[in-house]
């Protein structure tokens, strides 16, 4: 079983990751659209836009608490990776330290869990290959926004604590083992 250890600093990467995404967002789609009469305002709510950042986030936060296999190693090698550079920036920028961020008693997945884990990574994939660059930026920055801010003890991590008991609920029933 292995545990991803979140430092501030790797917590920093996926904050970063996560705005990358939802800045232009808004700068584009994320305002409501113009009143009668008036000139400026955007072009309208576009959350359809957010749909494949927002499908790798929650796959990403899934992989986070895969206890072990390919996925598993995955998101340890992105949470290790996001962490020695979030720790520098910290380090380097701000001057100060990186402190544990992660949260106490989440739950990992279950065989259920998992079995809807690699089912969603099919799609994921498929959804992948078949997109433009930037969709595939998003959902690059999705995954590291979801290995990197699910497991977290703040807000951001509440994700993670309301998304892993409905899929290993859902795995299991569909599987059989609930």
């Amino acid at each position: 079983m292995t545990t991803h250890h979140l430092t501030a600093g790797g917590a920093l990467i996926g904050l970063l990751a996560v705005a990358s995404v939802l800045v232009p967002w808004y700068r584009r789609f994320g305002r409501k659209a113009p009143k009668d009469g008036q000139k400026t305002g955007g072009k309208g709510r576009n959350f359809a836009y957010l749909g494949p950042f927002a499908w790798t986030f929650v796959e990403g936060v899934l992989t986070s608490l895969a206890t072990g296999g390919l996925m598993g190693k995955t998101a340890y090698a992105i949470s290790a990776g996001s962490n020695t550079l979030g720790n520098k920036l910290l380090s380097s920028l701000a001057g100060a330290t990186g402190p544990g961020v992660n949260r106490i008693g989440i739950a990992q997945l279950t065989p259920g869990g998992s079995v809807m884990l690699i089912i969603m990574l099919l799609g994921l994939g498929l959804w992948f290959w078949g997109s433009s660059r930037g969709v595939k930026l998003q959902m690059l920055m999705g995954l590291v926004g979801g290995v990197t801010l699910g497991p977290t003890a703040g807000i951001a991590g509440i994700t993670g604590v309301i998304i892993s008991p409905i899929v290993n609920t859902f795995g299991g029933w569909l599987v059989g083992s609930a």
